[in-house]
């Protein structure tokens, strides 16, 4: 998958899966990434998911 640096020199984990209008899922504390897999991976059928 993909990292963005911000400007404070943090450094973001993203996934990016497929194409067309961006869709952005984003957890709070104490989740990971991974608990959205479902609903990106459902998403990303159509729609690009980030």
């Amino acid at each position: 998958m993909h990292h963005v640096t911000t400007a404070d020199q943090s450094k973001l984990y993203i996934k990016d899966w497929g194409t067309g209008r961006p869709v952005i899922l984003m957890h709070g504390w104490p989740l990971l990434a991974d608990s959205w897999d479902d609903q990106a991976m459902a998403t990303a059928n159509g729609l690009r998911c980030c």
